[in-house]
């Protein structure tokens, strides 16, 4: 993202700045639409070892599984790293 002035935060209405900065909204408080983009431009402090992607489908699957009481892995549900 390069630093553009017409890019602009929908919540405190400041530009967008690369790298994100904390922007302050007009009570001085830090715009938290601001503060979740800082968060999500920062690498992972651990990464995600041999953690495979799940689709909604697969959880949904398993959510529904446990609500019934059942085992998902004894219904032949994939391994999803759990």
């Amino acid at each position: 993202m390069k630093d553009n002035q017409d890019v602009i935060c929908f919540q405190c209405g400041q530009g967008v700045q690369d790298p994100p900065v904390l922007s302050r909204t007009s009570s001085g408080e830090t715009c938290t639409a601001c503060s979740d983009r800082v968060l999500a431009a920062q690498a992972p402090i651990i990464p995600a070892y041999g953690r495979i992607a799940v689709t909604h489908e697969e959880l949904t699957a398993v959510h529904a599984w446990k609500q019934a009481g059942r085992d998902p892995k004894e219904d032949g549900s994939p391994d999803m790293g759990a």
